[in-house]
């Protein structure tokens, strides 16, 4: 592990699984399932033997690019000026930062300076858990290729499954 850039907890976890096995019969592929089992905040694995009696892991983390935040109440309908001015709005705390995959990172009570995705309901997401409401993973995809081309929207609200709000 290059300590400088994984954190120690990690580094210790995955260290702890390679323990006491003969490298040659190492069950690599067991050993990646299971550290993304258990380090829901790990992306991505890969294992290589070095013999005679070394491992190396390389661990990719996930990376938020957007933060869930849910809204205390809808907003009533407003005019079509008041849309575009400055969106009002209530959010109860909660933060679900979200991956590009849609996988929840981490949940916490600050976004973080992410993009927001305004919803009208907690979804009682846990870390690891990949997002099932279709209009979420679209409206992601949306702002991933919106900043592709440098946009940089900070607040949107999904209307329905073919509307969204973005700020």
């Amino acid at each position: 592990f290059n300590q400088l850039s994984c954190n120690m907890e990690i580094a210790n976890k995955v260290g702890d699984l390679g323990l006491r096995r003969n490298i040659l019969f190492f069950p690599r592929l067991s050993v990646i399932n299971q550290v993304k089992k258990e380090l829901t905040q790990v992306d991505s694995v890969k294992i290589k033997k070095r013999l005679p009696n070394k491992l190396i892991f390389e661990l990719t983390s996930r990376k938020p690019v957007v933060a869930l935040a849910i809204e205390l109440s809808p907003e009533a309908e407003s005019t079509v000026s008041a849309k575009l001015a400055k969106p009002q709005f209530s959010l109860t705390g909660v933060y679900y930062l979200v991956d590009q995959g849609g996988t929840v990172v981490k949940k916490m009570e600050e976004s973080q300076n992410l993009p927001l995705i305004l919803l009208n309901h907690d979804p009682q997401l846990k870390n690891g858990e990949k997002i099932t409401q279709e209009e979420v993973q679209k409206t992601i995809e949306i702002l991933m290729g919106m900043k592709i081309h440098l946009l940089e929207p900070k607040l949107t609200r999904i209307i329905s499954f073919r509307e969204i709000e973005i700020w």
